[in-house]
């Protein structure tokens, strides 16, 4: 369930639909709570066609709190997900905060780290969170230390506190100040990026001043050797890592990501961030999932002929 607090944004509305109900887990109600928005949003809701999906319109202004306590009220899940109008959720989102609270009854509320964005979806910053449990128990009692649309929460957490309240000071933090004693709150702290995004941020980074070797990954999780503080680039294919390493390539052929220095000549190098026994989760080798897709995809994006051999170097 996503009680939505709208007004005044339709500009970021689509995109933060969507990436709800394109999740890779289907079985949720997605509620979105018009707060008499005054541009075109009514419209743009009228756009979607899907179940899931209900739409409720205040009939006045209330504000935070009590837009989200209506959206609570209305929904029918045992799990209640939050997001704002310009948020945008990771497509696994759903179903791995699902499945953590399904193997831990003693949790109450589930957060996350965040990227930040900018009105052009490029990458800003990691917004970080606290996830040592004796860390998070001290802060929980001075200040808020939640990302509060990351959150999923169980439903008779929020009850039993009296959901949000009306007080300015506490509008969106039920939670403060030991009012959860029910459960346990849990973050996840692993770091998760979209390959999409990652390839629009290299691309649009300044040329450097300097002699630097331009690098393409063809994907990243360590999340299978680290406990804590996993990197992980979801949604990667091999057609994504083409269009990547040919726009390096090509950029690199036209001289025009780096210098001369002493006589070095760095221009003929692209580097390819690529391996696989560390369990990193990037790998150009055949694998059960892509074959030899990413292997082809590096022969056609640096124009090799089928019939011509790709050296490699092993690290």
């Amino acid at each position: 369930m996503w009680p939505w607090r709208k007004k005044s944004c339709e500009r970021f509305l689509r995109p933060a639909i969507e990436s709800i109900l394109n999740q890779t887990f289907r079985d949720f109600e997605l509620v979105v709570i018009d707060d008499c928005s005054t541009d075109n949003t009514p419209q743009i809701l009228r756009e979607f066609e899907d179940d899931r999906m209900r739409v409720v319109r205040n009939e006045r202004n209330r504000g935070i709190a009590e837009t989200l306590n209506n959206g609570i009220a209305v929904a029918r899940g045992e799990y209640v997900a939050l997001q704002d109008h310009g948020d945008v959720s990771l497509p696994a989102r759903l179903e791995c905060q699902v499945a953590f609270l399904d193997k831990n009854a003693q949790v109450g509320m589930l957060g996350s780290s965040c990227n930040v964005i900018d009105e052009a979806s490029m990458l800003v910053a990691h917004q970080p969170v606290e996830c040592d449990d004796v860390k998070l128990r001290w802060g929980f009692l001075w200040r808020t230390l939640f990302i509060h649309t990351t959150l999923m929460v169980r439903r008779r957490a929020i009850e039993e506190v009296g959901g949000y309240s009306p007080d300015p000071q506490y509008r969106r933090k039920w939670w403060h100040r030991r009012r959860l004693r029910t459960a346990e709150p849990a973050f996840f702290d692993n770091a998760v990026f979209e390959y999409e995004e990652l390839l629009r941020n290299a691309l649009a980074a300044s040329v450097p001043t300097y002699p630097r070797i331009p690098c393409v990954c063809p994907g990243w999780d360590n999340s299978p050797r680290r406990k804590h503080g996993a990197t992980i680039f979801i949604n990667s294919t091999p057609e994504i890592y083409e269009r990547w390493l040919r726009e390096v390539v090509n950029r690199r052929r036209a001289g025009i990501t780096s210098k001369e220095n002493s006589g070095i000549t760095w221009d003929s190098f692209v580097f390819i961030n690529a391996w696989n026994e560390w369990a990193e989760g990037s790998h150009l080798e055949p694998c059960e999932k892509w074959g030899h897709k990413y292997l082809e995809a590096t022969r056609r994006a640096l124009g090799t002929s089928t019939n011509q051999s790709i050296d490699y170097v092993d690290r």
